[in-house]
């Protein structure tokens, strides 16, 4: 995972670097920065409205006594868009543009639901273990997990 993060980290802005270089030179150096400072303001745009749009389905959903389980990762999922349309170059505004779109979104949820399946167990009260929607979460105090001598500021 680390050596993804790593290569991940090095690779892309040199890719970033090298498509803007020959955006450049086709279009001129103007209109590579003009277009990229439009593919941010309207990535901004497009990411508030899906935003505020997931926002108002997991309150819906909340209000009717579901999970908004589906709602919630859409909205975690927007959230990463919107951080990919701050960074400055057109791969990452494109995989943005890609995350805003629902089909995509649902392609990613269904992935990450393989990923983690099997990795989180669901307690009901009583004891027995069902994988439903209902999650219990235990209260620790900071100094539980860091230790008496350290305080948090």
């Amino acid at each position: 995972m680390l050596s993804r993060l790593l290569l991940l980290v090095l690779i892309v802005p040199f890719l970033e670097i090298y498509v803007l270089i020959q955006i450049g030179r086709r279009i001129g150096a103007i209109e590579t920065i003009l277009l990229i400072i439009l593919m941010g303001m309207l990535g901004a745009a497009l990411v508030r409205r899906a935003g505020a749009h997931a926002v108002g389905r997991i309150q819906s959903e909340l209000t009717a006594g579901r999970l908004p389980a589906d709602d919630i990762i859409d909205a975690l999922l927007i959230f990463v868009a919107g951080i990919l349309f701050i960074i400055p170059g057109i791969l990452s505004d494109v995989v943005g543009f890609l995350m805003l779109l629902p089909p995509m979104r649902a392609m990613i949820r269904a992935r990450l639901r393989r990923r983690f399946e099997g990795h989180i167990v669901v307690v009901r009260p009583g004891g027995s273990e069902h994988r439903d929607d209902f999650i219990d979460i235990e209260p620790t105090s900071a100094q539980d997990i860091y230790g008496p001598e350290r305080r948090l500021e």
